[in-house]
Order: structure tokens, then sequence, then C-alpha cells
């Protein structure tokens, strides 16, 4: 139940902040890799996008985990339409018995398909940081973004 709470409070906030961001391109991503998530990523600029985030990260032997994540991506240059971008987010697991804190930093390319539809891929570090700081495991994803204005 408090994890329901917690993702719809996410969700509103997200609605909340794409509604304060109007006339700003905001695009929805999709994307996985050893997580499922969705959220909203936010062009405030040609060279910055903030991307709140709600995910489920899944491991052996252990159940589903809800994670709840803010990223900043910071779009370097375009080359061939292909745009290149640093990120780095910051997630908080839900996970038993104790959750964690987890900073991820990556670089990543996204291509436009169509206006409306682009696919990323993206290469990067996991750093947990709560229990105790450790390297806990290399970030790949692939997804896609859907700009529906």
């Amino acid at each position: 139940m408090k994890k329901d709470g917690t993702v719809l409070i996410l969700v509103t906030m997200c609605i909340l902040m794409a509604k304060a961001v109007e006339g700003e391109t905001v695009g929805i991503p999709f994307s996985i890799s050893e997580a499922f998530s969705v959220g909203a990523r936010i062009h405030i600029s040609d060279h910055y996008a903030i991307q709140p985030s709600v995910g489920f990260f899944i491991g052996e032997g252990v159940s589903s985990t809800l994670a709840l994540g803010i990223g900043n991506l910071f779009y370097l240059f375009e080359n061939r339409s292909i745009d290149h971008y640093l990120g780095g987010d910051l997630f908080y697991l839900f996970a038993e018995p104790q959750n964690s804190l987890e900073i991820a930093g990556y670089y990543g390319l996204q291509y436009p398909i169509a206006d409306v539809l682009h696919i990323f891929a993206e290469l990067g570090v996991f750093l947990n940081i709560q229990p105790a700081i450790a390297l806990s495991t290399f970030k790949t994803g692939i997804g896609v973004v859907f700009y529906p204005y």
C-alpha cells in the first residue's frame, strides 16, 4: 500500500511538472535494462533535460524492487541526427531487507525515427551509496521516447 501511494505521488508530480513547463518539449521515455522504467523527459533548453522516473528493478533471487528517480541529461552535440548526451541519475530503491540510494552516470545516444518517436541507448555505471558505498553494476539500457507535443 505504501508503494502504491508513492507511485501515485510521483505520477502526480510528473504531470504537474509537465504542466508547469508547458511550451517546452516534453517526452515520455520507456526504457528496458536491468529495470523497466517510465517517466517524463522535460527539455528545459536545447542542451538540458530533466527526467523524473519510476521503475522496477528485477534481480536474480530477488523480488521486484520499486525505484524512484530523477535524472539530468546534458546534450553535448548532434552528429548525423544522433544526439549525444551525458546523464546522471539519483535513485531511491525500495527493497527488502533495506532500502538503498544509488547514483548512476552514463553516456547516451538518441536518434529520431520520427518527430514524435526517438530511440536511445545508454552505457554507464551505478554507485550504491546507502547502506555502504560500493560500485554495484554497469548501467546499460535501450528505450524509446514518445514526444506527444
